[in-house]
């Protein structure tokens, strides 16, 4: 009889079903938090080099204005 109590473990004590199952709780909550993170940290990350690649494949030119706003000259590529 004592060597089937001792292998169930029961009666388990209320304090630590509640705090193993806080444990889980903050366990799920910090592995939802990291994984947002990273998404976060991955999105920027693909946004920055989207944006330069997309930005240094433009033409390289300008618009100069004359001051009367009637002329205009392009410059560039």
């Amino acid at each position: 009889m004592d060597s089937a109590r001792t292998k169930r473990n029961w009666p388990v004590e209320p304090r630590s079903i509640l705090s193993s199952t806080i444990d889980f709780w903050s366990e799920v909550q910090l592995r939802d938090m990291g994984k947002q993170l990273f998404e976060w940290l991955l999105c920027k990350l693909v946004y920055v080099v989207l944006l330069r690649g997309f930005i240094s494949s433009f033409p390289k030119w300008f618009v100069v204005v004359s001051p009367d706003k009637r002329q205009f000259k392009i410059y560039g590529d």
